[in-house]
């Protein structure tokens, strides 16, 4: 069950991440100060929509945490990324080529091949406090530093960054939610005095900001690939920090999973760099998510003309 829940996580941050975007974009387009950033999003129908469908990922993510090992669960949200170039198919109606199909197909297969043939499980549950803060202070440290080289940087670099940003407290969100959510199941009324949930709420707010920063510096493709591929990493980096991991030790298994994470980390570089997520908005000047496919055509003709 709590692949089945993962598998719904990243459909459902496909979805509400281009929705995030859309609402950002359409701020773009209505002559908006960029000084009101926040009152931007907070009054956008499309992006409130999207951060809804979020919040219901979270949710999905937490129980997938809770039931599964966290260097299982979240290399499962690396099937964001297909999810996100069918949604840009229906939104784009851009032709697709038979090797992004052949690269989807190639990225969800090796997927699972590699987490069959490791068999990753964690460790210890309970983590000490020093390794709590190690860890926190590593990722602060690399999350504010991708911040600083951000600033100025043209705007594939700058979403890029933000996006890595955002995919390191991501990380930290993930092992967070595990413990948080271990707690709950255990003894909820436990949950509001145990520092973690009050962890999860500034670093998840700070990294879901950080995120928006990066859908509005610069291009789509950027963004999400630092975050989707960024985000899976982090985590795993995190919870073999803070509860340790254990793979098999069969050698044949060891190099079917290593063969098949190549395969895996090729696809996804592939699927990064096709038209369907980075061709339609390599262009700083008319990287815009404005649609021309069915979906947004239809959007179109029902807004009122001026």
């Amino acid at each position: 069950m709590a692949m089945v829940f993962a598998l719904l996580t990243a459909a459902i941050n496909a979805v509400a991440s281009v929705l995030q975007r859309l609402g950002l974009e359409r701020d773009a387009d209505e002559g908006r100060e960029p000084e009101s950033f926040l009152r931007n999003m907070l009054t956008s129908p499309i992006w409130l929509i999207g951060v809804v469908l979020m919040g219901l990922g979270f949710v999905f993510q937490a129980i997938a945490l809770h039931l599964g090992s966290i260097v299982v669960v979240q290399p499962l949200l690396l099937a964001e990324l297909p999810i996100v170039a069918f949604v840009l198919v229906v939104w784009y109606k851009q032709p697709h080529r038979l090797s992004d199909l052949v690269a989807m197909v190639t990225a969800a297969g090796s997927l699972g091949i590699a987490l069959a043939a490791l068999d990753p499980t964690d460790g210890p549950t309970h983590p000490s406090l020093f390794r709590w803060s190690l860890v926190l202070v590593t990722a602060t440290v690399f999350a504010a530093g991708a911040i600083v080289l951000a600033r100025g940087r043209a705007p594939g670099p700058r979403a890029l960054l933000l996006g890595l940003s955002a995919a390191t407290g991501f990380g930290i969100v993930a092992a967070l939610t595990k413990q948080s959510g271990d707690v709950l199941a255990s003894s909820p009324s436990r949950l509001v005095l145990t520092w973690q949930v009050w962890g999860l709420l500034v670093v998840g707010v700070a990294s879901f900001y950080a995120m928006q920063r990066a859908f509005e510096a610069g291009p789509f493709a950027a963004s999400q690939s630092a975050i989707i591929l960024g985000t899976p990493l982090s985590s795993v980096l995190v919870g073999a920090a803070l509860f340790g991991c254990s793979a098999t030790s069969v050698p044949w298994r060891i190099i079917s999973g290593a063969l098949s994470g190549c395969a895996l980390l090729a696809a996804t570089w592939w699927l990064i760099a096709s038209p369907l997520v980075a061709g339609a908005h390599d262009d700083p000047t008319t990287h815009r998510l404005t649609g021309k496919g069915l979906l947004a055509k239809a959007i179109a003709r029902r807004r009122p003309r001026t």
